[in-house]
This record gives C-alpha cells, structure tokens and sequence, in this order.
C-alpha cells in the first residue's frame, strides 16, 4: 500500500479528518455550555448535523456524475472548510446564525463521506494493475487505521490546547483565554484542517477517465486466467 502514492494522499486524508471531527466534538458540550450559555443547544447541533450528513451523503452519486470524484471532494472540503471557521464569527446570542452555519457546513461536507471510499476502491484497483496483485481488504484496513490514529492525535491535541488555555472543567464560568480556546477548537482548527485536506488531494491524480481504462484492462486480464 505504501507503494501507491494516490493512496497514501487518503492515507494522510483520514488522518487528517478524524483530527478535526474528534477536536471539533471534544469541546461541543463545553461550548455551548460556557460560551454560549445554553447545553439544550447541544442537542439541537447534534441532531440537526447528523440529518444534514444523512441529506448530503446522497447529494455524492449525482455529483460524482458531472464531476471527477476529486474535484467534488475537494471542493466540498474547502467550502465545508470555510464555513467552518465561519463559525467563530457568531456571539453567544446568535445561536440561529451559529446553527445555519453548521448546517451548510454539514452538507457540504456530507458528499465527501462515500467519496472516500470509492476513491480507497479505486486506489485498490490501481494497484492490482500496477502489480498484478489484488489487495483491497489491506487497502481498507489500513485507511480504518489511519482514521484510529487521526482520533487519538486529536485526543492529545485537544487535551494540550485546553492545558494551555487553563480551561477548569469544574469551574462555574471560563476565563476569557478558555473561551477563546473552546471557539477556536470549535470552528477555526478543524475549518482549516478541512482545507488542509482539499489541498492534499491536489497532490490526487487519479483521473475517473484513468480508472475506466484501468478496469477495462482489468478485466480483459481476469477473463484471460
């Protein structure tokens, strides 16, 4: 696996994502219990951003057909980015304008969900026809590690960023350091690391085209055994 570059730009892709996902929902309860004064709202976030995933994940297949798969990925993660960091804008008052925010957010992102793993498949195919050998459950498997490797580095980074901030979780009220470090792990972080992986999938070059021609190839081989 390591031997295919295109896959090891998903590699540190899953990486990178579980990162933010994991920064992002270690401090939700907290945000919205110190900043913006009301935990009822964390419901309200919870459920509004798993509709708006369940929505956008089937906005890929239609997308996918206009689009290369990597273009539709990148350009939802940097708009999904930005919307994201968009986040820090609204005050402990705005919470409608806080809930549309990661309501778009959402559905950008959404799309890139099934995207991944079509690309891990397309990665595998590539590597059967560069080296006559079939491995896509290690393909897989290893990009699952990835994914546990991004959420134990978020773990760790969530934890030093809060020591840093002096957050006190048993504390009635934050200072002013801890609150800015609960928005910024909130919405700054993980927008940028969003547009962090729209850039590493400039570095992507499996065109759909190429699949197509490598799967037609593919398969003449497999008829010929």
């Amino acid at each position: 696996v390591f031997g295919i570059r295109d896959w090891l730009i998903l590699f540190m892709l899953g990486i990178v994502t579980f990162i933010l996902i994991n920064i992002q929902g270690a401090v939700v309860n907290q945000y919205f219990k110190y900043f913006v004064g009301n935990e009822n709202d964390t419901t309200i976030f919870y459920t509004s951003t798993t509709l708006c995933l369940i929505f956008g994940v089937l906005l890929a297949s239609p997308l996918v057909k206009h689009f290369e798969k990597r273009n539709v990925y990148l350009v939802c993660s940097v708009l999904s980015g930005v919307l994201t960091m968009a986040l820090y804008l609204p005050g402990p008052e705005d919470v409608y304008q806080l809930h549309i925010i990661n309501i778009l957010s959402k559905l950008a992102i959404a799309p890139t969900i099934p995207l991944l793993w079509a690309m891990i498949a397309d990665t595998a195919d590539f590597s059967e026809w560069k080296n006559n050998r079939r491995a896509t459950g290690l393909f897989f498997s290893a990009t699952t590690f990835a994914q546990k490797i991004g959420g134990g580095i978020a773990v760790g980074i969530a934890g030093l960023l809060l020591t840093i901030a002096n957050y006190d979780g048993a504390a009635v009220q934050q200072t002013d350091q801890a609150l800015n470090s609960l928005r910024l792990m909130f919405s700054v972080i993980p927008g940028a690391l969003y547009v962090l992986t729209g850039g590493l999938l400039l570095f992507y070059h499996l065109s759909d085209s190429k699949l197509e021609r490598i799967r037609i190839e593919l398969d003449q081989r497999r008829q010929s055994e």
